[in-house]
């Protein structure tokens, strides 16, 4: 069989288990496989919270990507950024063009820093940074953390956890945390109330002004809503949510005459797809058929979280499978999640996780699943990394 030329945009949690999932194959002998990502190491954006207390946790969210491709010596990483997509190839933004037989786009989404890796820093940059955030943390008295979502709660209890002396403080805009999701009533109980237990404060209905200026995290700061002002000498910005990085699909508008961003994009600038994670355009361009896109970058399911950008990887990479055995037919359709799964970890020993259905259980189990470990094992293991 002729070797087809994949290439895989985006090294985090989708693109990886792409990857993973193809070199698994009796057929990845035939595929010469290619990661295109700008940053040497897969962050573990899940463990940022974590990070940016525990300085010797710091390393364990850092792992390199060259054992990916361990006893798999035909593929290959290049460190660059994709800014165009066209019918076969893709254009680097140092105006190289790689081909492709296949393309999968894992770009994912972006965040505040430090809780996403920032692709505008070598990793080195990025580990400074998140030092010496660690050193201002041990030398605050007062930490507000502005947000009441998943990672502000998971910020507050890592730091409530490590430092019990110094006072946190979370300011949300909405009557209770997570008020922007759909998560149970009970969750959200269970996770005031461990919040509290670690003493964290939690003042609510207050939005702040001028949060366009405020900085995704700043030192001896002063914020104001209404007439009342909080002060805290950190302060984290964790409702930071920067969008889809779905920008280099736009170019195929150049090359497909009459197709408009519309086409390309749903009302989140997430890229629209097939259930199959083919292009959803595809149904009228089938030359398109072989570009693929999973993981927060793409529409394929509702939520965006990990563990399911994982799952849609390894859905994409079968697909790709059988694509190239002419098996077209029987392509796998993924089934977006109907009920939220979430686990929530406050530090090392505390936690909530929602199960299916609206079933909830508090820090015994999810401690065990989640909070001890936050999977690192898991992942320098898939990377083919020793962690020690």
């Amino acid at each position: 069989m002729e070797t087809k030329r994949v290439v895989v945009v985006g090294g985090a949690y989708s693109g990886v288990a792409v990857i993973t999932q193809l070199l698994k194959h009796p057929l990845s002998g035939n595929f010469h496989i290619t990661l295109i990502e700008p940053s040497d190491s897969f962050f573990l954006s899940h463990g940022a919270p974590r990070a940016v207390v525990d300085a010797n946790f710091l390393k364990h969210c850092f792992i390199p990507y060259t054992n990916l491709f361990l006893k798999h010596e035909n593929n290959k990483i290049i460190k660059q950024k994709v800014v165009k997509v066209l019918k076969n190839l893709v254009v680097l933004d140092n105006g190289n063009k790689v081909e492709f037989d296949y393309l999968i786009i894992c770009t994912g989404s972006s965040y505040a820093s430090p809780f996403k890796y920032n692709i505008n820093k070598s990793t080195d940059e990025f580990i400074e940074e998140i030092k010496l955030i660690n050193s201002k943390i041990q030398e605050s008295k007062e930490i507000l953390i502005i947000g009441g979502g998943i990672v502000g709660c998971e910020v507050a209890g890592e730091i409530a956890t490590d430092y019990p002396n110094i006072k946190v403080k979370i300011i949300t805009s909405g009557k209770k945390l997570l008020s922007n999701t759909n998560q149970s009533s009970n969750l959200v109980s269970k996770l005031t109330t461990q919040l509290h237990k670690l003493n964290v404060e939690i003042v609510y209905n207050k939005k702040i002004q001028f949060l366009e200026n405020l900085k995704e995290y700043s030192f001896k700061t002063t914020v104001k809503s209404g007439s009342e002002e909080f002060t805290g000498d950190c302060v984290f910005k964790t409702i930071g949510f920067g969008g889809f990085n779905s920008n280099l699909i736009l170019s195929l508008t150049e090359e497909i005459e009459g197709l408009k961003e519309i086409d390309l994009l749903d009302e989140f600038k997430r890229i629209k797809v097939l259930k199959t994670g083919q292009l959803e355009i595809s149904k009228n361009f089938p030359e398109y058929k072989n570009i693929f896109s999973c993981g927060d970058v793409s529409n394929l399911d509702f939520q965006t979280k990990a563990y399911l950008a994982g799952m849609e990887g390894e859905l994409v990479a079968k697909n790709v499978v059988l694509l190239e055995e002419l098996k077209e037919s029987q392509l796998l359709k993924y089934k977006p999640t109907a009920h939220n799964f979430i686990a929530i970890s406050l530090g090392r020993n505390l936690g909530v996780t929602e199960l299916p259905y609206g079933f909830t259980v508090g820090s015994c189990l999810t401690s065990r699943v989640k909070s001890r470990s936050l999977f690192i094992d898991k992942y320098w293991n898939l990377l083919n990394v020793d962690k020690d």
